[in-house]
This record gives structure tokens, sequence and C-alpha cells, in this order.
């Protein structure tokens, strides 16, 4: 995975032109999944954190591993516009 800078600010994004461009990235980081043939699971299993709750348990990943794992497909560039609006928006509740 690899990074490109550009020129235009995150701060001039409408919240609209943000989701689409973290919709469009996820969409690069799937197709990277298929043409790898690996899974999510494979690429975080050692980042995953279970949480205990009273109904259950679930799993998280912080953001930092998140992009660590994607690190490690193939072919896979990022702008830096591209990882702060996905970062942006799932961040978001």
């Amino acid at each position: 995975m690899k990074f490109h800078e550009e020129e235009e600010e995150e701060d001039m994004l409408t919240d609209e032109q943000m989701v689409e461009i973290a919709e469009n990235t996820l969409v690069k980081i799937a197709e990277a999944l298929i043409n790898s043939k690996a899974s999510l699971r494979q690429i975080y299993q050692k980042s995953i954190i279970v949480e205990e709750l009273q109904d259950g348990s679930i799993e998280l990943l912080t953001p930092f591993h998140f992009l660590e794992g994607l690190k490690t497909l193939p072919n896979l560039e990022f702008t830096e516009i591209e990882v702060a609006c996905l970062m942006n928006v799932l961040a978001k509740p």
C-alpha cells in the first residue's frame, strides 16, 4: 500500500464528496482482497481485540492496525485524501 499526496485539501470537501471518496476506497480494498484471495480475518488475525460484553463479545480493530493490515495487500495504492476520507467516515457514529 502506498500513499500519494494530493493538492486538494480535505477541508474543501462536502460530506457527500467525502463519503463518495470513502466508498470508492472501500471498493479498491475489496478488489484487492478478491485479487489476493485473502480474507479480512487472515489479514487482521493478530490485530483483533476481543471485547467481552454482557450479551457476548465483539471483535475490534484499531485504526492503526486497520491501515497496517492494508499494507499487506499487493498493488494497493491510496492518495492521502482517500485515507483521510475513509478514516473520517469510518470514525463517525
